[in-house]
């Protein structure tokens, strides 16, 4: 799961809950089947036939709970600085 595309399509899906929402991009659509596979959304994945659609009619309390904690994760090059050799 690429948490960074799947925190953006919830952080979406929450401001667009009114009738669901809609992808029309192939990563999107693959990460919305697997968001429903895990139970963090109820909606659409993309069909044999369109590989690039999908839809999320609804964010899961699971799904909500997923949300608040990628929401408290440190941003990429915020903080303090580690080296690694």
């Amino acid at each position: 799961m690429n948490l960074e595309l799947a925190y953006r399509l919830l952080i979406a899906a929450e401001e667009h809950s009114e009738g669901g929402f809609k992808v029309h991009d192939r990563e999107a659509a693959r990460e919305i089947q697997l968001m429903i596979e895990a139970g963090l959304i109820e909606g659409s994945g993309p069909l044999e036939s369109d590989r690039y659609s999908a839809t999320i009619s609804s964010i899961t309390e699971t799904g909500r709970k997923f949300l608040r904690g990628l929401g408290q994760r440190p941003k990429a090059g915020g903080g303090t600085e580690t080296s690694i050799r």
